[in-house]
């Protein structure tokens, strides 16, 4: 199991596996459960979600869930690399905390039919602060790609803040989600040729960004009862909190100019 191997690489890698483990075990077991009994209510307990208990291949759309969730908490929980922490500056270290602090506002999202409260408003100031932090942090980035990015940003969460305190009507802000859907797509980009993240980061980015495209509107269109085919909704769901933690996770390591500098400073003359 990759988590158990992967256990010494990672800041947090061995009480990681232990969590993701223990949560994957229960899941295949009450997963055999449901299937052998008709029984799914512990299951959907466990991937949080309700409906109807099912049975056959909604339990296994159930299992699908709880093992993405598994995957997903792995990819939050394991942190950064092991070893020291590159030096970094101040925009830096202010971009992981607001990454992580927004992990922690989305997740209650996947669980919301289980919360008596929400985290509407903290979670529009933890976007601004990613949107202004990415800002400053991508230096290496074209200028009009960073005034764009954060311009588009910066509508997103303006409309998304008018919406709930307003009304509907600034939602056309947002357009209809394309100016967030424009500020990840630059965000990506821009880390894809920064050298600080790695493919895994990026790509995680990239299926954040794309699946809810595709997706949804495909279960929508072609399954009338799409309420059974929540769990994979929710699967699609998983990919922004991971490209939030992965982002996070390898800012710890050092900026690859200053590498690069360092080596040719201290490089032989004839190499």
């Amino acid at each position: 199991m990759r988590p158990i191997r992967s256990g010494r690489r990672y800041r947090f890698g061995w009480p990681a596996a232990f969590v993701v483990g223990g949560y994957l075990a229960a899941v295949l077991a009450f997963g055999v459960v449901a299937l052998v009994s008709g029984d799914d209510r512990i299951l959907r307990l466990l991937v949080a979600l309700r409906g109807e208990p099912g049975m056959g291949w909604q339990v296994l759309l159930l299992l699908l869930a709880g093992v993405a969730q598994g995957w997903a908490l792995w990819q939050i929980l394991r942190g950064r690399v092991a070893g020291e922490i590159g030096e970094q500056g101040r925009a830096v270290r202010l971009l992981r905390v607001a990454l992580y602090v927004n992990v922690a506002l989305f997740l209650p999202d996947l669980f919301a039919a289980y919360l008596p409260w929400r985290t509407y408003g903290l979670e529009e100031l933890g976007q601004l602060a990613l949107v202004v932090l990415f800002h400053r942090v991508l230096d290496g980035a074209s200028r009009p790609l960073r005034l764009t990015a954060l311009v588009a940003g910066t509508l997103d969460v303006a409309g998304s803040i008018g919406a709930e305190a307003f009304g509907g009507v600034f939602e056309i802000v947002q357009l209809n989600g394309w100016t967030w859907l424009l500020w990840m797509l630059l965000t990506v980009v821009a880390q894809a040729g920064d050298g600080r993240w790695g493919r895994g980061t990026v790509w995680s980015g990239v299926a954040a960004m794309v699946l809810p495209l595709f997706v949804a509107p495909l279960v929508f269109a072609l399954i009338d009862d799409y309420s059974a085919f929540t769990p994979l909704l929710g699967v699609v769901a998983l990919f922004r909190p991971v490209w939030l933690a992965r982002s996070a996770h390898d800012l710890a390591g050092p900026h690859p100019r200053r590498v690069r500098t360092e080596e040719k400073r201290t490089g032989a003359p004839f190499d």
